[in-house]
């Protein structure tokens, strides 16, 4: 990773960022997260919700493993 590469994030990567963990990897409250980030509908949000990440499907399966 280049000492430049920060450079190319742009606000809407930290917000689809945020979402994303806070939604799916911490399972947050969906209108907690609409009100502390202005969002105004769920269907700005729904993307967020759909695909979980990498970390998030092996943590499920050891979960489940778990129990």
């Amino acid at each position: 990773m280049g000492d430049d590469d920060h450079l190319k994030i742009s606000s809407h990567d930290l917000c689809r960022y945020f979402a994303h963990t806070m939604l799916v990897r911490e399972r947050m409250n969906l209108w907690v997260v609409m009100e502390a980030n202005r969002w105004n509908d769920y269907q700005s949000l729904k993307p967020y919700l759909s695909k979980p990440d990498e970390g998030t499907i092996i943590d499920e399966f050891s979960r489940a493993r778990r129990e």
